[in-house]
């Protein structure tokens, strides 16, 4: 709130008034037409004159809350209104939209940067464009492309049945390349199902691991059955197997995991 030094009263000078004093009632009122234009004009006093070269522009526009403003046709009209005891800017067009541009010290409007939570459900009327193609971070997005690229084609994770090994086990761990001997695995880091049996009459023990892992899963098969068991591959899609004894094995790979 200003304070004016200068009254402004339109009642003066009274008709009963000595008419000498005029002069003074004058520069009264310039005073006070001064005082109160150099609150949002710049009207700055040089002496007893506004001679400023830049007097007349704005320092700032001050609005006091109040009612929205009757639409009028080929007008606009920008004023603060009260929202929850808070001054808050509004702008309402010739037809009567109000539009609140302010809330709770932040535009009422989602930002084209910086951090900004977005309360309600947003609805875009076209796909936003993400703007990385290969996210590595975190919190970043995957595009559509770039999670089908990571699924093998036509594969959807399944391996259909495929025969990776059907000859004499090896007795040491011993490398298989399953894209290279089914065909379904994809040649990447995946997690693979196995079905294993053998034509031994005894339980065998079968051992599987990561290529170059020294980690490794052990299976045991007994006679006339098959078992299963998940082991990942390298980046590749080749993992190391052996059996325990050199018997003729099938292997069968049924589904997968990329990683």
């Amino acid at each position: 709130m200003t304070v004016f030094a200068d009254t402004y009263d339109k009642a003066t000078p009274a008709g009963s008034d000595d008419p000498a004093e005029a002069d003074d009632r004058m520069r009264e009122t310039k005073a006070a037409v001064q005082e109160r234009e150099n609150v949002d004009h710049y009207w700055p006093l040089t002496g007893t004159e506004v001679s400023n070269v830049d007097s007349g522009e704005h320092r700032k526009v001050t609005l006091r809350t109040g009612s929205a403003p009757t639409a009028v046709a080929d007008k606009g009209f920008v004023y603060a209104k009260d929202v929850s005891g808070k001054a808050e800017l509004f702008y309402r067009d010739e037809d009567g939209d109000e539009i609140q541009i302010t809330t709770g010290g932040i535009l009422n409007s989602l930002n084209l940067t910086g951090v900004q939570t977005a309360a309600g459900v947003k609805t875009f009327s076209s796909i936003p464009v993400l703007p990385a193609s290969d996210p590595t971070a975190d919190n970043q997005a995957s595009r559509k492309k770039f999670v089908v690229d990571q699924i093998a084609a036509g594969a959807a994770g399944s391996a259909g049945e495929t025969e990776e090994f059907n000859a004499a086990a090896p007795t040491s761990f011993t490398d298989l390349d399953l894209p290279n001997a089914g065909g379904q695995v994809p040649a990447a880091n995946c997690l693979v199902f196995l079905m294993i049996s053998h034509d031994s009459g005894a339980t065998r023990n079968a051992f599987f691991r990561k290529n170059g892992s020294a980690f490794e899963r052990r299976v045991s098969i007994s006679s006339g059955l098959t078992e299963g068991v998940w082991v990942e591959t390298d980046a590749s899609g080749i993992i190391e197997w052996y059996l325990s004894a050199n018997n003729t094995t099938v292997i069968t790979s049924v589904a997968f995991i990329r990683l």
